[in-house]
Order: structure tokens, then sequence, then C-alpha cells
């Protein structure tokens, strides 16, 4: 609607197309502003609907510029136009369609985007910072990042596959919301992804990218997502699927109740030699070895409470002042796995077993660092550390001494009736 400066703003006309496709710069049915003198109302916005039908062998809808249905602004006291109502559809189940809206900044009106009852729907929203929250099984909303309060909603339903665009983008997946497939867009925006309140598996199947489970279920696969976030209960990371998998931003269990221990989350690393560094409480990095070949495939993980390492050797860092793991670290079933322990203090080794137990600085025995390790053959003392054996469950106590074995450690305290081996390698 045009402007008045004489009274009311006019009323924006109302746009309808219905296309097999349809391509626009942008669309605009706003109302018109009123800046005469005195209290003169703003005009009120016309309804826009687009319609993609098939009925030239395709089904897009595309907007390259801004989408406005907004009510014209009014002079003095007087109030605004009302908004207009912004329906975009994809008709027609025959092939699959695509909503791209591409506006250089988030949208100024809100909208809401239909696809239709084929599965392989895709809407994209690139170029602004954008919030996705994906309330149930294809269905969810996307909101401005840069102004969460305020910001005009995007409703989408019926959309399979969805797309960030060239900034970052930030999806969270609700207790019921699945989608078939996230991409964080082609652009270089840091992009995140937490998952569902559930006990999640997250199976990283190469660089940024994989699918994430409830139980046996998938309820969405990912590519380009930098950053992984969990849920309010247990989450699994699984590097293990492939030799590529890598997450190049980082990994969060998602829950600050875990450090009270109510919730565990545990990251599996790759069949492949590995370095853990430890570098504070349940967080840390990993990269391949051997060095001449570093590999950092996560590098940062934070709220993690339990290691786990693949098939070949795995190395657990925990020189760092305060490096600690709340849970369990676990070599593997295979490999020749080592606990490197913190510097410049004395550590005492509480044995369980030959391959197992618990890891204290000595002069408090009750706080473990390492609440408990298994399937490690390798220990690295400071120097001066104590290796126990009063709590080793049953069989015989072997303690290998050498760069195979134990290293830094120069006193070892046995078990009543319990035979010993010391071999020094």
């Amino acid at each position: 609607g045009a402007d008045s400066t004489l009274a009311a703003g006019e009323t924006g006309g109302d746009i309808v197309i219905e296309a097999g496709s349809i391509s626009l710069t942008s669309v605009n049915a706003s109302g018109g502003k009123s800046t005469a003198t005195g209290d003169h109302a703003g005009g009120a916005a016309g309804d826009i609907t687009l319609t993609a039908n098939n009925i030239t062998g395709s089904k897009t809808i595309t907007i390259n510029g801004g989408i406005s249905a907004k009510g014209g602004e009014g002079s003095g006291a007087g109030a605004s136009g009302v908004a207009g109502i912004v329906d975009l559809a994809l008709a027609d189940d025959t092939i699959a369609g695509q909503v791209n809206l591409n506006s250089n900044s988030f949208l100024s009106s809100s909208l809401t985007v239909k696809g239709s009852a084929h599965s392989g729907d895709t809407l994209t929203l690139t170029n602004s910072n954008n919030d996705w929250l994906i309330t149930a099984a294809n269905t969810g909303e996307v909101r401005d990042a840069d102004n969460s309060v305020s910001s005009p909603v995007v409703s989408f339903s019926g959309f399979e596959n969805i797309v960030g665009g060239s900034d970052a983008d930030n999806f969270v997946i609700d207790s019921t919301g699945s989608v078939a497939s996230i991409s964080g867009g082609t652009g270089t925006g840091i992009n995140t992804l937490t998952g569902r309140d559930v006990n999640n598996t997250w199976e990283i199947g190469g660089n940024n990218q994989g699918v994430v489970k409830e139980g046996a279920t998938t309820y969405a696969q990912f590519t380009n997502i930098q950053h992984l976030v969990g849920g309010s209960l247990n989450d699994t990371f699984d590097f293990s699927i492939a030799t590529s998998a890598t997450i190049s931003g980082s990994i969060n269990g998602g829950d600050a109740l875990a450090e009270a221990g109510t919730v565990v989350n545990t990251i599996k690393g790759r069949n492949g030699s590995s370095i853990w560094t430890i570098t504070g409480a349940n967080q840390g990095n990993i990269k391949e070895t051997p060095t001449s070949n570093a590999d950092e495939y996560l590098r940062e993980f934070g709220n993690i409470h339990n290691l786990t390492g693949g098939t070949a050797a795995d190395i657990f860092d925990f020189s760092a002042a305060n490096a600690a793991i709340s849970g369990k670290v676990d070599g593997g079933a295979t490999g020749n796995n080592e606990i490197i322990a913190r510097k410049n203090v004395i550590n005492t080794w509480g044995m369980t077993g030959n391959e197992s137990g618990d890891l204290a600085v000595t002069v408090d025995l009750t706080t473990s660092y390492v609440n408990e390790f298994d399937h490690i053959q390798v220990f690295t003392g400071a120097g001066n550390d104590t290796m126990s054996f009063e709590n080793f469950a049953t069989g015989t106590v072997k303690v290998t001494l050498g760069s195979t074995g134990s290293t830094g450690v120069t006193s070892f305290i046995g078990k009543d009736n319990a035979d010993a081996e010391i071999v020094k390698a």
C-alpha cells in the first residue's frame, strides 16, 4: 500500500501466485505508512500466497530478497496497520520440492511454509544466523539468532530436509522432533546441533557428519555440523564408525546435572591409535598418533565422563594440573594402552587388577582424578609414584618395569597372601 501524507496509509494488495515453480527477487504486500499531521492509522498489509504445484515438471519456490507483509506505521498516536498472512506451499506429491529463502538478512515478516506429501522436500534459509527448533516430525520454526526476542518466525511443516545458510546455524531437536537430514549449509559459518533430551547415540561417520539416534531409531542425519551438544540424559559420541570420523569444533555432553553424577556421557574413539589429552575436569581433545601424522579429530570436548579407546593403542594423558575424568577410562579390549599421570605431584595407582584400578594424588586418596580405569597396560607416573595392590581382586599380581609397563613409579604396595611377579623389561 502507498504511504500517505494526508490521511491513513493505504491498504496493501493481496499477492497470489500459483505455478509449477516460482522465482522472485522479493515480494512485498506491506501496508502504507501515514505521515499526515495528527493521529492516523497505518494501512493494513495484504496477504501473500505462493504455491508451487508441479504443472511444469518442477516444484520450487525461490525468493532471493525480502518477504514483507507488515502493517504500515501510523502517525502520531495512530495504530500500525494489521500485518498480512504469508503462506508458501508445495503442492502435488509426485516429485520432491524445494523452498529457498535467500534474503541477505532475516525476513521482516513471519510466514508459514508447508511441504507436500512427498518424502523428499527441502527448506533452505541462507545468509543469516538462524535458530532452528525442530518440534515434531519434519516440523518446526526458525528465528533470527541475532534478534531472538522480537524475531519474525518461519513456521514450517512437511520438510524432511532442512539446510542452513552461509552464517552460523543453531539446530535444536525437541523431544519428539525429527527430520531426515540437517545440513549446516555451504558457507563458512560454524554450525551447532543439539540432540533430544533422551539417551542419544551419535555416530560420527565422516568430517562433521553422522547420525543421531534414540535407541536403534535414527531421528536425524547431519552434515557440515562443527559442534554437537547432547541432551539432558546419557549421550554416547561414537567415532569408531569410520576412520575419517571428525568433529572440527567441539562436543559437549549437554547437561549441567551430569557433573553431580546423575548423567554419564561417553566418547568412543576411532579404531586407530589415539592420544587423548585431558585438559581439565571431564574435558580435553583427541588426535591420532603417530605424531608425524597428527590429526586432531576432536578439537575440544567437555562434560564427558567416560572415555573408551578403539582397537589400536590409546594414550590417555592426564599430565595437566587439573586433568580429571569422573567416570571410566577404558583403553579398549585390544591394543597396548597407556595412562600418563599428573606431573609435579606424587600419585597413587590403586590397582584392582593388573590392568584396572583408579588414580589419585597421594595426599588426597579420597578423591580420584581417574575414578576408574580398565584395559590399561602401560602406567607412566610422575617420578615418585606409588602403585598399590591392597585392593587387588584375585589372581597373581604382575608388574612390568620399563617402557612397556610401569615407569615413574618407585614404590609398590602388595596384598597379603597374593602372589606377585615383578619383571624388568
